[in-house]
């Protein structure tokens, strides 16, 4: 009797996984980026005018696998539907969020992309 996981489940005990969003011509392009789960949504932090983000502003429609943190594939790909957290929604989640990075490397992470992309957006992913 096999037994139906669901996708967040297979996230378990993963550090990273390869996002990846679309260019306008439909060209894939994949970032390895630290992740969390929560209420069955996964949950990542990026700079606010990073391309990602640019990207899944054009199309929400994205792809994740888990990987390692060099973005070698580790486990199945799965579809998703991304959005971009407004700040009040945000906020609702500080503190329910548990990524597996310690925190002193994301805190390091989050300030240096926080600078360089003036500041920091939370990007939900209902995984389909």
């Amino acid at each position: 009797m096999a037994i139906a996981l669901s996708s967040t489940e297979l996230l378990y005990r993963q550090q990273f996984i390869n996002l990846t969003t679309f260019r306008r011509n439909g060209e894939p392009v994949s970032s390895p980026v630290n992740f969390a789960t929560y209420d069955g949504k996964v949950y990542i932090i990026t700079g606010r005018t990073s391309w990602k983000v640019k990207r899944i502003e054009k199309d929400p429609y994205v792809r994740i696998t888990p990987c390692d943190w060099n973005g070698k594939p580790l486990g199945e790909v799965m579809k998703g539907k991304a959005r971009i957290l407004p700040e009040s929604e945000a906020e609702a989640l500080r503190g329910k969020l548990h990524f597996a990075t310690p925190a002193i490397i994301r805190f390091i992470l989050n300030s240096l992309r926080a600078w360089k992309n003036n500041g920091n957006v939370c990007v939900e992913i209902c995984i389909s």
